[in-house]
């Protein structure tokens, strides 16, 4: 596993190294997003060995369906998408009510996850510009992948 001192790398160097079927890449993924991941699923069960148990899922789901070669545009929505879709048919599957209620109803991150709108549709729905909506995300995705960082230490990368 890559350690968190390692050099950080471009989500488009970590395509590219995707598309080239390099595999540290998705331990660069796993680095980069599984506590965002993580989170978004946590807040949808509220329930952390079921969100474990989701959360690898849908990383494997990542891979083996090849989502992240098979899009135009950057990778950070793409996953986020992804996994609040995942993770909610997951619970529906299941019979398991999501916490609809749960997530703060103006999470900026819950939007773009489960809308497909760009950052500047929601800047103008908002009524911020673009700058001061990219602050609240950049804020709002700290605290989400810090908030339930003790998933890394309980859960170890997925070997092919």
């Amino acid at each position: 596993m890559i350690d968190s001192q390692s050099k950080v790398i471009s989500d488009q160097n970590i395509r590219d190294m995707l598309v080239e079927n390099i595999r540290e890449a998705w331990e660069y993924v796993y680095e980069k997003y599984s506590g965002i991941m993580y989170g978004i699923i946590y807040n949808l069960t509220e329930d952390r060995t079921l969100a474990e148990e989701i959360f690898i899922e849908t990383f494997v789901q990542l891979k083996e369906k090849k989502i992240l070669l098979n899009i135009n545009y950057e990778i950070r929505p793409c996953i986020l998408r992804y996994t609040n879709t995942f993770a909610r048919h997951q619970l529906k599957d299941r019979g398991i009510a999501f916490m609809e209620n749960h997530i703060e109803k103006k999470s900026f991150i819950n939007i773009l996850s489960s809308q497909y709108i760009t950052l500047n549709e929601l800047a103008v729905k908002v009524n911020l510009t673009d700058r001061e909506v990219k602050k609240k995300i950049r804020v709002e995705y700290i605290e989400l992948s810090n908030k339930n960082t003790h998933h890394q230490k309980s859960i170890k990368f997925m070997k092919d």
